[in-house]
């Protein structure tokens, strides 16, 4: 592991080069906690890619077409998928991390986290909890020269899960 952490890091470190080359270190198997055993060097951009590729749920939390609605759901095969499925780019995109698209306010998440077989962690230079800032559209009014404005009530919160207890019909 420690040959490829250098070979990563030297190309890393080449002038010019992006920063997905950057050398990090993944678990093997996910499901088991990081060990020398269960640690792989790869590239950022091969980390996330691997993280990225695994099927995630994006909850709808709000809809300011129906607020009374209640919270639906839907399970895509990548987290990619769940963010253009809202018209949304991979850009920032955390679990646990709430959107806004189209009038609706979702939250996304993996399907181990959703299922509740992994927890919602912070990565350990985090000193403090993830908080995000947001806003949710609330009313839509007409204004004296023809124009729409949308009104919104602005928000912060922390990074989030939700956790289905019941079986999923997939």
């Amino acid at each position: 592991m420690w040959l490829e952490w250098k070979r990563l890091t030297a190309i890393y470190l080449e002038k010019g080069k992006p920063r997905g080359l950057r050398p990090s270190i993944d678990r093997i198997n996910e499901t088991e906690g990081y060990s020398f055993s269960n640690i792989a060097a790869m590239s950022q951009h091969d980390n996330t890619k691997r993280a990225t590729a695994q099927p995630h749920f994006l909850i709808k939390m709000y809809d300011s077409r129906n607020p009374e609605s209640s919270r639906t759901f839907r399970k895509y095969d990548t987290k990619r998928g769940a963010l253009e499925a809202i018209g949304l780019s991979q850009t920032e995109s955390d679990s646990g991390k709430y959107y806004e698209a189209n009038g609706c306010v979702y939250l996304l998440q993996s399907s181990a986290l959703t299922h509740g077989e992994k927890e919602l962690i912070q990565k350990e230079d985090d000193d403090k909890e993830k908080t995000y800032r947001g806003s949710i559209p609330i009313a839509k009014i007409e204004l004296e020269d023809g124009r729409t404005a949308i009104i919104s009530q602005e928000f912060t919160y922390t990074q989030s899960a939700v956790i289905i207890k019941e079986p999923i019909e997939e």
